[in-house]
């Protein structure tokens, strides 16, 4: 399989890796290659890494529901994001 986004997850946990600092905390929902490569701690917020951001995911939630359950319950210093995926999420951070 040949998906575009594995060589922008790398890019961007390399970045990630150079730039911020080596106790900087990264929310994302795509945790296995851009931490991988960023060597970061990692914020899941699908809920892999964090079991209680999973517990967020019902019927009637979504991701990013629990992305903004995630996001207030361990204020991550960075977000790495797909643009427009989680609008609330951006909207009310000041997202870039």
């Amino acid at each position: 399989m040949n998906d575009q986004r594995l060589g922008i997850y790398r890019v961007v946990g390399v970045w990630l890796r150079a730039d911020a600092p080596p106790d900087a905390s990264i929310g994302t929902l795509e945790v296995g290659i851009i931490g991988y490569y960023a060597e970061r701690r990692m914020i899941d917020f699908a809920g892999l890494l964090q079991p209680d951001t999973a517990h967020q995911l019902t019927p009637t939630t979504t991701y990013e529901d629990a992305a903004i359950w995630a996001f207030e319950r361990y204020q991550p210093d960075y977000l790495a994001l797909q643009q427009g995926i989680f609008p609330r999420l951006e909207q009310d951070q000041g997202v870039l």
